[in-house]
């Protein structure tokens, strides 16, 4: 094995990209998202030729429009705690990777960010995983105490 790579890039906004786009590739972890809408992505490991080709599409296709990123914004937060970037096969969006986070609100909103296409704002609806985290909590408060 060689020496480990280390690259950063940004796309500017401009004329056929909505949005500013930057990753970072360092050994084997890659790092991407957009510039005010405080999202990113980390995929890894890249050493497998299928996830290096899905992420090479999921990149071109953020550009194209292929690809898009899905935010969710909790009611009161001023940044997505969650995201998921997905790439279209066929009919169909695949997630080729998906951020961590939850909200302490039970109620969230979606938004899809997609170059070429307007930001789309999902209706409000339930935070399966945060109530389900927060009936836990309560249960556990409930049995220690």
């Amino acid at each position: 094995m060689g020496d480990p790579v280390a690259l950063s890039c940004v796309f500017p906004r401009q004329p056929g990209l909505d949005f500013e786009l930057w990753f970072a590739l360092d050994g084997h972890e890659l790092t991407l998202g957009t510039t005010g809408d405080d999202w990113y992505a980390d995929v890894f490991p890249l050493d497998a030729p299928d996830v290096w080709q899905r992420i090479a599409n999921a990149i071109d296709g953020l550009i194209t429009g292929e690809s898009r990123v899905l935010l969710y914004w909790a009611l009161g937060r001023k940044k997505p705690y969650w995201s998921v970037l997905q790439f279209r096969e066929g009919d169909r969006w695949t997630n080729i990777s998906t951020g961590l986070g939850c909200a302490l609100t039970p109620i969230i909103r979606p938004v899809v960010v997609q170059n070429g296409r307007p930001r789309t704002t999902g209706s409000l609806r339930p935070a399966w995983g945060s109530i389900l985290l927060l009936l836990l909590v309560a249960a556990a408060l409930l049995y220690l105490f």
